[in-house]
């Protein structure tokens, strides 16, 4: 999911098909078609409600903000803690759906506590909580 332009699809698919090899894709890449000057541009929150993701993995603040919001749970990522952009408001970085993640090892640790806190909530027949932030 990318909150790229319908004008910039081709490239971009080029480029994860260069970078990662495109069967990895075979599900589909969504566009937002954000900041475009033609076609409708769709939310991150409406192209996760599309999909079906509970998770989204994201270096910007407002799309994190908006997911949250939405009830979904979001890893907003920061690099290292060397992302400028990626740096969350105080009312953004204390929302309970929100965790700080600085590398991919961060991710992978937090999706499987995620996963863990999905299964554990299917077997007890209630539904996943909110996690506490880590950051």
């Amino acid at each position: 999911m990318t909150s790229r332009q319908h004008v910039i699809r081709q490239p971009t698919l080029d480029w994860l098909d260069a970078h990662f090899g495109l069967p990895l894709f075979d599900a589909g890449v969504h566009f937002g078609n954000h900041w475009a000057l033609e076609g409708r541009s769709t939310s991150k929150s409406e192209l996760c409600g599309a999909i079906g993701a509970s998770v989204l993995v994201d270096d910007n603040p407002g799309y994190a903000a908006e997911c949250a919001e939405a009830g979904m749970r979001v890893l907003l990522y920061d690099w290292q803690g060397a992302y400028p952009w990626a740096k969350p408001p105080a009312a953004i970085g204390e929302h309970p759906n929100v965790e700080v993640v600085r590398d991919w090892g961060e991710v992978e640790a937090a999706l499987r506590g995620i996963a863990a806190e999905v299964a554990a909530a299917a077997g007890s027949g209630g539904t996943a909580a909110t996690s506490s932030r880590s950051a």
